[in-house]
C-alpha cells in the first residue's frame, strides 16, 4: 500500500508513533515503557508531574504534541540519574524531550515534501495533571506505563481538506532531510 492509498492523517499519526519509537529507543525507554490501551493512572494518589507542549504549524497542517509524564518517571530517564535531578532540570527535560519528539516528526514531514515550522515548548508542572485537547483538531492519545509512573502522549492535528502528503522523489531533497542530532552548517 502506498502513502497515496492512506489518509493524510492517518500517515501523520503513524510518523509520530515511529519518532515516538525512535525516541525511547534513543533514551533506552522501550524496556521501560509499555504501551496500554486507556489511561489507567491511580487517580487517588497526589502524582506530581510535568506537561510539555509544542506546536508546528505548515501549508495546511497544523500539529499540537503533548507529553504528559510523572516527575518519578521524568527523573528515571534524565541523563544525571533520578537521583541527582533538581526540579529546574526535570522542567528542562520534559521540554527537552517533547521538543525531541516532534522534531523527529518534523524531519519525518520533510520525506513526503512537508515542511512545518516549530514553536517553542511550553511546560505546566503541578500535582494531579490532565491535559485537554481542543475541539477542533483531531486527537490521537498515546498512554505508556512503568514501574516509576505513566507517560500520555497526545498528538492533535488539524489538516486542511486540500493537504496531500507527496513522497519525496528527487535525491536532493532526500538529501536535504536530516537525520535525528545531525547538524547542518
Amino acid at each position: 500500500m502506498s502513502v497515496n492509498d492512506v489518509a493524510p492523517l492517518e500517515v501523520v499519526n503513524d510518523l509520530y508513533l515511529d519518532a515516538c519509537r525512535e525516541l525511547f529507543s534513543a533514551y533506552g525507554l522501550t524496556a521501560h515503557l509499555h504501551v496500554q490501551a486507556a489511561d489507567r493512572r491511580d487517580r487517588n494518589r497526589n502524582r506530581a508531574g510535568y506537561i510539555s507542549v509544542v506546536s508546528a504549524t505548515g501549508d495546511g497542517i497544523r500539529l499540537l504534541s503533548t507529553a504528559s509524564v510523572d516527575a518519578d518517571l521524568l527523573a528515571h530517564t534524565h541523563l544525571l540519574g533520578a537521583e541527582h535531578t533538581s526540579p529546574r532540570f526535570l522542567q528542562d527535560w520534559c521540554r527537552e524531550l517533547n521538543n525531541q519528539l516532534l522534531g523527529r516528526v518534523k524531519n519525518k514531514l520533510l520525506e513526503f515534501d512537508c515542511d512545518v515550522v516549530m514553536g517553542l515548548p511550553a511546560l505546566i508542572t503541578g500535582t494531579d495533571l490532565e491535559t485537554v485537547t481542543q475541539p477542533e483538531l483531531n486527537a490521537r492519545r498515546y498512554f505508556f506505563t512503568s514501574p516509576h509512573g505513566c507517560m500520555t502522549l497526545i498528538l492533535e492535528s488539524l489538516l486542511t481538506p486540500d493537504f496531500k502528503l507527496n513522497p519525496v522523489t528527487s535525491p536532493s531533497r532526500e538529501a536535504a532531510v536530516m537525520h535525528a542530532g545531525a547538524v547542518l552548517f
